[in-house]
């Protein structure tokens, strides 16, 4: 397949493209509306591990402990014990809105609510989601507080890990979820995809064999070939080559050298057997018949 004779094909069919485009940007727009658009509030907990004056910590322990609080806390958030201890805190979030069946109110307890763990640093991010900015503040805040009051429940360092808030629960000021600059520009590539893909199954063979992209073909394979030198064959002459001799004195009206007819060497008599018409030429085969032999001996007769 020629490339240039593939964009070629593009610029005749760029409309294709852009439909492809224009439709899976549609996809994308009913999909991403049909959800609320959702605010992030999102706080930082550090854990603390509270160790004797005289029993000064390993490092690489210290990292151990924080990486085994942090999984185990996180994993406790999503919890549906973790939930109900959240609802009764007292904060002034929309309660209803999780209500259903236990696997529903577990799959928007998840949607709303994330925990993340910063590798071995003992920090803990946490990410609230709601439609309404003060929903999400307060759903940040009453997980924060039921989070630093009951973690001895969690885990068995009991009183020597403590939680402290270094980030109170700050929220975005613009929607955060669906991502709309991931969407639009994900369905942008995809359309653009779609749509090469459809011209080189669909329209690239059907134009292939059109006329003009024929001509466009056989430009494109002879257009790197090195034009070739006239070239002049030689004069070719009738009359044979001893029968001329060049002049290199005169010269015709082109500039190429003239050529005259030179005179017999040995002249000879017209034989008498001969028509009127015809003449001997010398150094040729000569037929001999009845009486010719006076030609060769010089006389009438043997």
């Amino acid at each position: 397949m020629e490339f240039g004779q593939f964009i070629l094909i593009l610029k005749k069919r760029k409309k294709v493209i852009f439909f492809a485009v224009l439709l899976f940007l549609a996809i994308a727009a009913v999909i991403t509306f049909r959800s609320p658009l959702d605010y992030r509030a999102s706080a930082r907990i550090l854990i603390v591990q509270n160790y004797g004056t005289n029993t000064p910590p390993d490092p690489y322990v210290v990292a151990q402990a924080n990486k085994y609080l942090t999984g185990v806390l996180t994993q406790v958030v999503s919890s549906n014990a973790f939930y109900e201890r959240t609802l009764a805190s007292g904060f002034d979030f929309d309660k209803t809105y999780f209500s259903g069946d236990l696997a529903h109110v577990l799959n928007q307890w998840h949607s709303s609510v994330e925990a993340f763990a910063a590798e071995d640093t003992g920090i803990i991010e946490i990410r609230t989601y709601r439609s309404d900015k003060f929903q999400a503040e307060q759903l940040a805040q009453a997980v924060v507080y039921t989070l630093k009051e009951n973690h001895a429940l969690y885990h068995s360092s009991g009183e020597k890990v403590t939680l402290k808030v270094i980030d109170q629960p700050l929220v975005s000021n613009y929607p955060v979820r669906p991502d709309l600059l991931l969407t639009f520009g994900s369905a942008l590539l995809i359309g653009f995809a779609f749509g090469l893909f459809y011209i080189y199954i669909f329209s690239y063979p059907r134009e292939l064999y059109l006329p003009q992209n024929q001509a466009y073909q056989n430009q494109a394979t002879v257009k790197n070939l090195q034009p070739i030198e006239p070239f002049e064959p030689e004069p070719v002459y009738s009359a044979p080559a001893a029968r001329f001799a060049q002049a290199p004195v005169e010269r015709s009206d082109r500039g190429q050298p003239a050529y005259q007819e030179e005179s017999p060497r040995v002249s000879q008599a017209r034989p008498e057997f001969l028509p009127q018409e015809e003449t001997a030429q010398p150094g040729r085969n000569q037929a001999i018949g009845r009486g010719d032999m006076r030609n060769v001996f010089g006389h009438k007769g043997l």
